[in-house]
């Protein structure tokens, strides 16, 4: 067991001097986050569309209803390089290009009043909430 904890800590000292980059080190500018916006947006006609960057612990990126993107600095710290940022942002033009906010409410809506209709022909009790587990499954894609 010893032996083991000598090799380990050898290790961890030699990975260190020799200065393997680690995770909370990984980071993107403000500069490169831009850079990669304007390509993704050039190449996706959205140039109109407002982009963001909000101060957040949280690593995340968003389309905020078809109208604007949003990066949070979390994830700015947790991505390495511009391409990296280019790969997100391209998955968040897709979603503003094809319209999924919409969709997302179109199908939400449709599937409230054909839940609302069932239920009210099913009679209530035990099939409202067979209609709301429905309704809940149908609207996350099952």
């Amino acid at each position: 067991m010893r032996k083991v904890a000598k090799i380990s800590f050898a290790w961890v000292l030699v990975l260190s001097l020799v200065g393997i980059p680690y995770a909370a080190y990984a980071a993107v500018s403000e500069a490169e986050v831009h850079s990669a916006w304007a390509k993704v947006a050039s190449a996706t006609g959205l140039e109109k569309l407002p982009f963001n960057i909000k101060e957040d612990k949280t690593p995340n990126a968003w389309v905020a209803n078809g109208s604007s993107v949003t990066v949070t600095t979390a994830l700015m710290k947790v991505l390495d390089s511009e391409a990296e940022m280019y790969g997100v942002l391209a998955h968040e033009a897709g979603h503003a290009a094809l319209n999924h906010y919409q969709g997302a409410v179109n199908t939400n809506v449709g599937i409230a009043i054909l839940g609302s209709v069932l239920s009210s022909v099913l009679g209530g009790g035990v099939a409202d909430i067979a209609v709301g587990a429905g309704s809940n499954l149908a609207a996350a894609g099952f």
